[in-house]
């Protein structure tokens, strides 16, 4: 209960639902087994993911149950609620899915799990990059929409009358009133506290762990950007599957994300329509993976000079810092590469001082996140043995 109430404060009405404890013992077992799947190794954890997956979707719909009935209190007692995905236009409004929103929540760490443990137990193939940091990104950012809606501060006017609503269904339930978030009674209501009301609720500060995420959904961006810009110039090439496709190796690497509902799982349709080449120059998409690295390296300072971290959260983030700016340096001098034109042909799409070079990715400095390196292809022998008789 206390872990709903830290990650959502309109939770306090849901709490006081009269099926509110047969819901915490249900949420109790699925809980347990992910703590148990943390003490086993990286192998067995990505296959156990797939297992507990169907418990955590009959928790999102037990929670959206229960939010509907806090919503039908809420609208009997004249409380408007906050709209989902409507962070910014509903400032100061109680979330409508405090239980569902925790449910979502670690959910969408499960997933993110799974896609990051494919990346340490080394699975995916350089041509499945550009989709799995996709996928990794629209995961990170569902869970950041949904850490925005949840978390924010309600406005003062709207969390009296939450107040009095969970003080009457504590009534109701026969159980103690207990200390409401907003600091008011009864005595301090009235004129006083409409002039407070004035202001706009303030935005909860932002934590190290959020902050993290947001970094790790920037450089998941900018790493598949910068794949996607060197596809188009010439440099990174996949040759043609011998045997299925790439709408196949989507379906599988993704297929127990059909388990949930939440978050909605992609589909190759989707990653197709998401990433068409047509839509970007090299240019374009190499200034995009510039600014995402970028920013990333200032959310990641900010993170650890601001806020208290322990030695392994720090040691976590220098790493990802390394990431961040050793990429951003390849996009760079890839970027001013691309500028200059050809020197013998200005026409030519691909610039040559760029050909003879290959990708690859240093996975050494993070298991996840990858440091791309060009590195200079060596000559094939006959190409050497031609150059050898034009020297003769």
């Amino acid at each position: 209960r206390e872990s709903f109430q830290r990650f959502s404060s309109s939770f306090q009405l849901a709490n006081c639902d009269k099926d509110m404890d047969l819901f915490m013992s249900r949420v109790a077992k699925p809980v347990i087994h992910v703590l148990r799947l943390f003490c086993g190794n990286r192998a067995r954890q990505r296959r156990q993911i797939g297992k507990l997956l169907p418990d955590w979707s009959i928790l999102q719909q037990d929670s959206t149950v229960l939010d509907r009935r806090m919503l039908h209190e809420m609208s009997k007692a004249g409380i408007p609620s906050a709209i989902s995905g409507m962070a910014n236009s509903t400032s100061g409004l109680p979330c409508r899915h405090p239980c569902f929103s925790w449910i979502f929540d670690q959910t969408v760490n499960l997933l993110a799990h799974h896609v990051m443990l494919g990346f340490e137990l080394d699975l995916f193939s350089p041509r499945e990059l550009i989709p799995t940091f996709w996928y990794l990104e629209y995961l990170l950012n569902c869970g950041l929409q949904n850490h925005s809606i949840a978390r924010k501060t309600v406005d003062s006017k709207f969390q009296r009358k939450v107040d009095l609503l969970v003080q009457q269904k504590q009534r109701e339930i026969g159980a103690e009133p207990s200390a409401t978030g907003s600091g008011t009674n009864r005595r301090g209501g009235g004129r006083k506290g409409k002039k407070k009301n004035k202001k706009p609720a303030p935005k909860p500060p932002a934590t190290a762990e959020l902050l993290m995420v947001e970094a790790k959904k920037d450089i998941c961006r900018s790493i598949y950007k910068t794949m996607q810009a060197l596809v188009k110039i010439g440099v990174l090439d996949f040759p043609e599957l011998p045997f299925g496709s790439e709408e196949m190796r989507f379906r599988h690497r993704f297929a127990e994300f059909l388990k949930v509902p939440q978050p909605i799982p992609l589909t190759y349709k989707n990653y197709l329509a998401h990433n068409d080449p047509r839509k970007y120059t090299a240019q374009t998409l190499l200034h995009i993976a510039s600014k995402g690295f970028e920013n990333a390296k200032i959310l990641i300072g900010v993170a650890t000079k601001r806020c208290v971290l322990l030695p392994p959260e720090l040691l976590r983030a220098k790493k990802l810092l390394k990431v961040a700016i050793a990429n951003a340096v390849l996009v760079l001098m890839i970027h001013k590469t691309q500028q200059k034109p050809p020197p013998n042909n200005p026409s030519e799409k691909t610039n040559p001082r760029l050909q003879g070079y290959n990708i690859s990715f240093d996975f050494s400095v993070h298991p996840v996140f990858p440091v791309m390196k060009l590195t200079k292809m060596k000559a094939k022998a006959s190409d050497a043995k031609s150059v050898m008789d034009k020297k003769g």
